[in-house]
């Protein structure tokens, strides 16, 4: 009985987590697993943009990190390594500051680090927050 060609839809939400290599796996285990020679896979991802733009994007703009973090005690910092395409971001102390957890996310707190007692900041000292991959235009149009 013969199937439908069927077409795969994948937004690449995680595919900046990873670099180049580790993205090609990640496609390739989802083709494998899941297409047959005849069906299609569109993956989006993120290209890369001139720093600016992409500071914008990731600049809690929103002030969700305020309930934990004094924005006036912070500075949001990131950089973008040109070479690789890896976006970094992090919150920068910008004097010595007591980090006082709320009672909603102390638990969660303590599961990831084993503690949720208050954490003291050193002025400069950075908490790193996230990095995402950003593809050039040949990276995008590699085929594997």
């Amino acid at each position: 009985m013969p199937t439908r060609r069927k077409t795969v839809l994948w937004l690449g939400s995680p595919i900046g987590n990873f670099a180049c290599d580790g993205a090609v796996q990640f496609i390739a285990g989802i083709s494998d697993s899941a297409l047959t020679a005849n069906d299609a896979f569109i993956v989006g991802m993120d290209r890369q943009k001139a720093p600016e733009i992409i500071m914008d994007a990731y600049h809690d703009s929103q002030g969700i990190t305020a309930d934990v973090f004094d924005e006036a005690k912070y500075s949001y910092v990131g950089g973008s390594d040109e070479e690789t395409g890896q976006r970094n971001a992090f919150l920068e102390a910008l004097e010595d500051t007591l980090v006082k957890w709320p009672s909603e996310i102390a638990a969660q707190v303590k599961e990831l680090c084993g503690d949720s007692g208050d954490l003291l900041l050193q002025r400069g000292e950075r908490i790193y927050i996230e990095s995402s991959q950003k593809y050039s235009d040949d990276e995008f149009a590699m085929q594997g």
